[in-house]
């Protein structure tokens, strides 16, 4: 729930795309029950990295 109600903040803070994907993957996730701690990891290393290049894709790999 959380998560979904921060993609309105994100997006009226203008976050970069790529950020909002991370932040939908993560919701779309732990509504589903399928929140892994690799996940979290990966969407958290992301967002560091991007902080200043937000140009950098975000995969979702994990």
């Amino acid at each position: 729930r959380l998560a979904a109600e921060l993609i309105p903040v994100f997006q009226a803070r203008e976050v970069h795309r790529e950020a909002l994907a991370a932040l939908i993957v993560f919701q779309q996730a732990a509504e589903l029950e399928q929140l892994t701690a690799g996940l979290i990891e990966e969407i958290a290393a992301y967002l560091r990295q991007a902080r200043g290049n937000p140009q950098l894709r975000f995969r979702g790999e994990a």
